[in-house]
């Protein structure tokens, strides 16, 4: 029930914003290998602006389709950072 609910958001936001949708699910689809990465090191790894980047995790927080994991140094500026990685519920549903 509570995937319905996710899926029903996910989808009625994606009907006004695709282009926001297809970074959403590609930023989705490269947290589903596992780890947590930050805005920086996402940025570099999909080839996209850390703003751009800073904003469609924003949405997906909201949506509750990613969490905050715990502060650590970014692995290319090597300041603190707020990784962010799929939640473990949504982790299942990837594999």
């Amino acid at each position: 029930m509570l995937i319905n609910q996710i899926e029903t958001a996910i989808d009625s936001f994606h009907q006004h914003h695709s282009k926001s949708a297809v970074q959403h699910q590609v930023i989705l689809d490269f947290l589903s290998a596992g780890g947590d990465y930050s805005i920086n090191e996402l940025a570099k790894a999909l080839g996209m602006g850390n703003n751009v980047v800073s904003g469609r995790l924003n949405e997906l927080l909201s949506l509750k389709l990613i969490v905050e994991a715990p502060r650590r140094k970014d692995r290319y500026s090597n300041v603190m950072c707020r990784p962010v990685a799929l939640g473990t519920k949504q982790l299942e549903l990837f594999h």
